[in-house]
């Protein structure tokens, strides 16, 4: 039975309501790649954020903007490297990566406390061709995904 809302504010919460069971459902139903694709575009979203606030001077939301994006890529990104997986390659690229993260972080704490929009788009520009292989790794594997399922 469809029921009509009674102001803005009520359509606000059913909004947020519906992003977080949409972002719920995302995430429920990702593989390990879309998982990391998910990470980056919420990454791309924080960072835009903070570069709003930044330039319309709400420090409150740059903080909280710039710490949930440091977040993401340390508890995130970073923490879902694989350091140890006995091919050297991999192993040398799972270093590599962490080093761009480790940079990526620091460059975002240094934005936070100098309120610096430059900072954070250069993070934006050097994260986006990580973000863009992991989409392309990505759209790879679902092919793939496909064949065997239909050969099963």
């Amino acid at each position: 039975m469809y029921i009509p809302l009674q102001n803005r504010s009520q359509s606000g919460r059913l909004a947020g309501v519906y992003k977080l069971v949409s972002a719920t459902s995302s995430v429920e139903s990702a593989d390990p790649h879309q998982l990391i694709q998910l990470l980056f575009e919420s990454l791309q979203e924080t960072l835009l954020k903070a570069m709003g606030a930044l330039q319309r001077g709400d420090m409150a939301s740059k903080a909280q903007a710039l710490g949930l994006a440091t977040r993401l890529i340390d508890e995130g990104l970073k923490a879902s490297l694989e350091h140890r997986s006995g091919d050297t390659q991999a192993n040398e690229l799972s270093a590599k990566l962490a080093l761009v993260y480790d940079y990526a972080s620091m460059r975002l704490t240094l934005a936070n406390l100098r309120n610096d929009t430059g900072l954070v788009e250069e993070v934006r520009r050097i994260l986006a061709p990580v973000s863009s292989a992991w989409g392309e790794i990505s759209s790879m594997a679902k092919p793939s995904t496909t064949l065997n399922m239909r050969e099963a």
